[in-house]
């Protein structure tokens, strides 16, 4: 017969084994099992601050407009619902609240910081929201003090295509917020709640090089979404057509002209597929 002398570090050991075997057949119980049949209560915070904060926040959105053909047309004096404001480029705010006379002493009502990328986007606004997108986050923003109303974050994309997307710019029409993302699609986002109305692909995965670097614009009920960097795409770029409701391709053109077409007989000769470039 052989005899056993107790060991307390021994003993200490055996039982974290077996609390970490009886952890381990729990987790794969719960693994198995339902998620209905492992719920989680409902978690409200009561803390008066942030439920008035979130009213406002709740507030503010429910009260955004749709924006009409007419209001694209004429914007409201405080709107900018595309890149120059309207559709002939004019860069210029009617508003008169700011100019010559205190200009000079404005100060910050506010700081946001963007993810990371080149940033050359131009803010987009309608009925006080300011809509912002950068490094494949597109933001809903209180125009008066910054507030984050809701954001997408654009998944499946890595680090290095978010942080080098260039979007100059994005689309408002109706309820909806238009904008490209890195993986060169088009996404089309539900204006009050950042939620994805449509998905549509610009350009397909496996051709690499294009980019969606100018974004896009609504006019007549289509999102007009041109390609950039071509040069070593056979053919060269392209503008598509999309409808606006359902993101459905309706046209494409060819920025570079193709045999037969005006100006496609312009290139000496060369079949498409030695014709490079066209950016949009």
């Amino acid at each position: 017969m052989v005899g056993f002398r107790s060991n307390p570090r021994h003993w200490a050991k055996v039982r974290w084994g077996l609390a970490a075997m009886a952890l381990a057949a729990a987790s794969a119980s719960r693994a198995q099992a339902p998620l209905e049949a492992t719920p989680f209560a409902a978690v409200t915070n009561h803390d008066a601050a942030y439920q008035a904060e979130a009213k406002t926040r709740a507030d503010i959105l429910a009260s955004l407009t749709p924006l009409t053909d007419q209001a694209m047309r004429a914007p409201p004096p405080g709107d900018w619902p595309m890149w120059r404001r309207t559709y002939d480029g004019q860069g210029f705010s009617p508003l008169t609240q700011i100019g010559r006379a205190n200009a000079a002493a404005l100060t910050p009502a506010f700081a946001w910081s963007l993810a990371n990328s080149p940033n050359e986007v131009t803010p987009v606004a309608h009925d006080g929201v300011l809509f912002v997108a950068s490094g494949g986050r597109i933001e809903a923003l209180d125009g008066a003090t910054g507030a984050v109303l809701w954001r997408y974050v654009r998944r499946g994309v890595s680090t290095a295509q978010a942080s080098s997307s260039t979007a100059r710019s994005i689309a408002l029409w109706d309820n909806l917020v238009i904008a490209p993302t890195p993986d060169r699609h088009v996404v089309a986002l539900d204006m009050k709640t950042g939620k994805v109305a449509w998905d549509q692909e610009i350009v397909p995965a496996s051709m690499p090089g294009p980019r969606l670097s100018g974004g896009p614009i609504v006019a007549h009920g289509k999102v007009i979404q041109g390609v950039a960097s071509c040069n070593g795409v056979r053919g060269g770029c392209w503008i598509v057509g999309l409808d606006a409701k359902t993101g459905t391709p309706a046209w494409r053109f060819d920025t570079i002209a193709r045999p037969g077409q005006p100006g496609g007989d312009s290139w000496n000769g060369a079949p498409v597929e030695e014709r490079f470039g066209g950016s949009v």
